[in-house]
């Protein structure tokens, strides 16, 4: 059975930002991982993914069933319930640390959560994480290794910031690069950044391209926000809700 939890943690922005000037050297402006700012030039967009399975699910095919066995055999605490403008059904797994089984790394001293997200007559297509590290090296390891295991299921990526990232860069109070893979049928977007706290956080979202913006309101709402007052961003930037 599912457990309801309180959600812990929450982007303030996904738009794009300047990269601060920091100790050494000046890093160029970076692309967001999520979503393209306008006027942002296009990405490669390769063919299908040579695989949109990810931890036993597959975007795109994984059901309900599917998605609560999963949480369930590995213990997960979630909370699981419909989106309140949005015609998709959310999970929202909060963990102290992500179990191994999830990424076949060590998460450090990292604090996890894990968003799935199926539409509500429909499979799942979007599987997220955000991870937090109290320290850069531990949040740069975390990135380079994420950058791996991506690489060795999807090769190379289609686009990358022009800079890696040091431990210099996060002494300022914002800094962020970002890696993705673009393929006809899959979106995977990893990011590293700062945005004013203490931590650092590594976000690895992987996404069937267009079905969240093609997703209807739920009757009664306009599926987002009203004009004028944009709602809190979800914890992964997936939509934006009341």
């Amino acid at each position: 059975m599912l457990r309801a939890l309180a959600v812990a943690s929450c982007l303030a922005c996904t738009c794009a930002e300047e990269a601060p000037v920091t100790q050494g050297r000046q890093l160029p402006r970076l692309a967001p991982a999520m979503p393209p700012s306008a006027g942002q030039p296009a990405r490669v967009v390769r063919g299908p993914a040579p695989t949109r399975s990810l931890w036993g699910l597959k975007l795109g095919g994984s059901d309900s069933g599917a998605i609560e066995a999963f949480i369930t055999a590995r213990g997960l605490d979630c909370e699981s319930a419909p989106a309140a403008r949005r015609m998709t059904h959310q999970y929202r797994c909060s963990a102290a640390r992500l179990p191994r089984s999830l990424t076949h790394r060590t998460p450090g001293d990292a604090s996890s959560f894990l968003v799935m997200v199926r539409t509500t007559q429909g499979p799942l297509h979007h599987v997220s994480t955000l991870r937090h590290h109290s320290t850069p090296a531990a949040a740069i390891r975390d990135y380079q290794d994420a950058s791996s295991r991506i690489n060795s299921r999807l090769g190379k990526p289609t686009a990358t910031s022009p800079a890696a990232p040091a431990k210099a860069d996060f002494a300022a109070a914002q800094a962020r690069f970002a890696t993705s893979w673009t393929f006809s049928d899959l979106k995977v977007q990893l990011s590293i950044y700062k945005l004013g706290s203490e931590d650092v956080v590594v976000r690895e979202r992987w996404d069937v391209p267009d079905v969240e913006a093609g997703v209807p309101p739920r009757p009664g709402t306009k599926g987002h926000a009203p004009a004028g007052r944009a709602g809190p961003h979800s914890p992964h930037g997936i939509v934006q809700e009341d």
